[in-house]
């Protein structure tokens, strides 16, 4: 059940090259929130800008089982007046929002790929299948050497990572997908994917037909909890209305054969 709430910025840490992550604490969201879930953030009494903006909870509980993180880079108007922010100031917060991952059964090796900023979306699911005894591991694409401190939580959990850069300063040159062939050729894996359309296109005609896929949708939304319809996306099945779905209620996680690309 989601719910309004007054946070307090505990820390609005510099990861990188326009990359952050801020943290709060609040016991209610840190209880109940599920990997895959979301929350929409805004600014007490800001006219500018006026609709509070999605993100994914990265980390919950990494601090102290009530601590909340957020990791974001600044893209906008809303995520640079974010980057300016101190420990002490105040958001809203709303959340847990939206339909969570499910992790995979246990013949199935859980296999992560994200694209740029989309690595917010699965440290959480990362830390949820270590704490069920799992052994995930991370795909991860970016343009080049600025974004690879995104990778910093997976690193401190012990969650292998493979590289590609469309710059080649680490790893594989070129776009993540070129590593999600040889990862699915053995079989027995289930994926779960976050980032950019492109990319979430690609993973899901590379799984089509052989191997589960999960998707985490990035949308624009204006609500976050399905009465301005800002944010839907066609499905593989039904007509007129029946043929969409919101990303905030219906999502943002996924099947892949679900979705129309």
């Amino acid at each position: 059940m989601p719910f309004d709430s007054l946070i307090q910025i505990e820390e609005n840490r510099r990861l990188g090259e326009g990359a952050f992550v801020v943290s709060f604490r609040s016991p209610t969201l840190a209880a109940e929130t599920l990997p895959g879930q979301f929350v929409m953030l805004g600014f007490p009494g800001a006219s500018e800008p006026l609709l509070r903006r999605p993100y994914s909870l990265y980390q919950v509980g990494r601090g102290g089982p009530d601590l909340c993180e957020v990791q974001y880079k600044i893209v906008g108007q809303g995520t640079a007046r974010l980057a300016g922010m101190r420990a002490g100031e105040k958001l809203t917060c709303l959340g847990p929002l939206g339909v969570a991952f499910h992790l995979p059964p246990r013949d199935r090796a859980p296999l992560l790929v994200a694209g740029g900023i989309g690595i917010a979306g699965l440290m959480h699911l990362g830390n949820a299948l270590l704490e069920a005894g799992r052994e995930p591991r991370l795909l991860y694409g970016c343009r080049g050497r600025e974004d690879l401190e995104l990778t910093e939580g997976f690193h401190h959990a012990n969650i292998p990572v493979d590289y590609a850069t469309e710059d080649g300063s680490r790893g594989l040159h070129g776009r993540v997908t070129a590593l999600l062939e040889p990862a699915l050729a053995a079989g027995g894996v289930e994926v779960f994917a976050c980032g950019p359309g492109p990319m979430l296109h690609a993973v899901a005609q590379s799984t089509a037909g052989r191997l589960p896929c999960q998707v985490s949708m990035e949308s624009h939304m204006a609500c976050g909890f399905g009465v301005c319809l800002g944010c839907v996306v066609p499905t593989s099945k039904g007509t007129g209305y029946g043929h969409y779905v919101r990303v905030c209620m219906e999502g943002p996680v996924f099947p892949a054969e679900e979705l129309q690309w």
